[in-house]
Formats: structure tokens, sequence, C-alpha cells
């Protein structure tokens, strides 16, 4: 038998194999090859965010888009003083969770600028696909880069169907 023939059917699973458990653990795009792989987080969803330590819980309207685009706004002030989030999430290969980075402005009620807030968090998708929970951290910074507040505390949410879903 040839042995440099069992070596090269012996390399390639094997290199396979240790290549692919290295990046087991990496997040990847939201979206592999199009609308062929939608990811189970893509769409819409209604959150109960609960802070740590003090402020009431507040509801936020989610939106996941394909490819790693994100939008939420809520009611946890009026609309004068923070803007809608934006920004991207990712999900982690092989498992049913997903991270998530967005940020907006915040305003004073007198309606001067204060700065930017940016909120990180950690979901995992329930396995039927209609809910997730995950905790979260944030912090809003003023104008020159200090932190002027920070916390975090728990989303839960659930998602929302169109009637035509029903």
């Amino acid at each position: 038998m040839n042995t440099n023939r069992r070596l090269s059917f012996w390399t390639i699973p094997l290199a396979a194999g240790l290549i692919g458990g290295r990046f087991l653990e990496a997040e990847e795009p939201a979206e592999q090859d199009g609308a062929s792989r939608r990811d189970p987080i893509v769409g819409t969803w209604i959150v109960t965010v609960s802070p740590t330590g003090g402020p009431p819980p507040f509801t936020a309207i989610s939106t996941f888009n394909p490819g790693g685009g994100y939008i939420q706004v809520d009611n946890s002030r009026p609309p004068s003083i923070v803007t809608p989030g934006l920004e991207q999430w990712s999900r982690r290969r092989w498992k049913l969770t997903s991270a998530l980075e967005f940020s907006g402005f915040v305003f004073a009620p007198d309606g001067n600028f204060l700065g930017p807030s940016y909120v990180y968090a950690d979901l995992e998708l329930s396995t039927s696909l209609d809910s997730f929970t995950g905790t979260y951290e944030f912090k809003t910074l003023d104008r020159n880069g200090n932190v002027i507040l920070a916390g975090g505390g728990v989303r839960s949410a659930v998602r929302l169907r169109s009637r035509g879903d029903e």
C-alpha cells in the first residue's frame, strides 16, 4: 500500500477537525449565504428590560435585521431625551446565542446633548425560537468621554408575530 496516499487520506480530515474546533466559539456574520440561511433571531421582538438596582422595568421594541443590523426604540424616557438605538448583532456559532451592541444619544430635559450611550448584551434564544433572555450592560458618556452613568440588568423578549403568523 502507498504510504503517501495513507498520509494524505488522514491529513485532510484531521486538519479540518483541528481548524473547525478552533472556531467553534467564534462569532460569525449574522447571515451566511443569503435568505437560504435566515438566522432565528431575525425579526421583531417585544422586550422587557429590567435594570438592576432601582429603575423600574421598561418595554422596548427591537428589530434584528438580516446581515446584522439592529434598531431599538423604548419607553424608558421621553423620546426627546433618548434617541432610538442603532448598531449591530452577531450570532455565536453552534449555539442559540447572539451578541448585541447598540448605541444612541442622550439629552438633558432642557434639550442639551449629554453624550452617547452604549449597550452590550448577550442573548440566548429559547429552543422554540419564540423568546430570548439575556443580560446587558450599558454606559453613558459625557461629551468628553467620561462615564456619567453605568449599569446593567436583564432583557427578556417574545417574538412579535404578525396576524398572518397566527
